[in-house]
């Protein structure tokens, strides 16, 4: 492959982790890029597996939003006030003081 041209990513196999494709995308958007970059996603029809795959990619997204969303501020705003393991799964630890 010839990175300092490439403007076409094609991921054949999906990742558990989908940062792991963004990453892969990414670099295709590089200093000096003149041409649109485009991602193709290849799915096996029929595959489990790659099914599996997507829908593990989508519960972690919502997760992620959701523990991530009271870290985005505005800007001038002070920090944020965060109540530590009060989402659904999670079980306090106790600590000794």
């Amino acid at each position: 492959m010839n990175i300092q041209h490439a403007s076409i990513v094609v991921i054949t196999e999906p990742q558990w982790n989908k940062n792991a494709e963004q990453q892969a995308i990414a670099r295709a958007y590089r200093q000096g890029q003149e041409k649109v970059v485009k991602a193709w996603m290849v799915y096996g029809a029929n595959s489990d597996i790659d099914l599996i795959v997507r829908q593990v990619q989508k519960r972690k997204a919502l997760v992620n939003a959701e523990l991530m969303a009271p870290l985005i501020r505005e800007p001038g705003e002070g920090p944020a006030h965060i109540e530590l393991l009060t989402y659904p799964g999670f079980l306090p630890l106790e600590y000794d003081s």
